[in-house]
């Protein structure tokens, strides 16, 4: 997958990464997700490509108003707010803020703050 980028020298550079959120699906559901939400400002993107399959086929860019009339599950609108909370209150101080962790834990939607290093 990563072909068209090595082919033009362009490789990830993960120090632009902002960890925003870590969310586990509740329990029940036929799959099961522990995920880390991450953001990134689009200056730091280098080069896109085409993307012909898998689960990121479907990629496009939206505003985070756009971003509120499109049919997403609950827990990327729950992140997708706090990260607009974050770019309200300046998101370079935002690396250094402890991130939400989400889960259900007997039943009960939790939020814990994570610190990060």
């Amino acid at each position: 997958g990563w072909s068209d980028f090595h082919a033009l020298g362009v490789v990830p550079r993960l120090s632009g990464l902002t960890y925003v959120a870590r969310a586990i699906t509740p329990p029940g559901r036929p799959r099961r997700y522990d995920t880390r939400f991450f953001t990134v400002d689009a200056s730091e993107i280098a080069h896109r490509v085409e993307i012909g399959d898998g689960e990121l086929s479907a990629l496009d860019w939206f505003s985070l108003a756009d971003m509120r009339t499109l049919d997403l599950p609950g827990i990327t609108r729950v992140v997708i707010e706090d990260l607009d909370d974050w770019l309200k209150a300046g998101l370079p101080q935002a690396k250094a803020l402890p991130v939400p962790f989400y889960f259900h834990k007997n039943g009960t939607f939790e939020r814990q703050m994570l610190k990060v290093a």
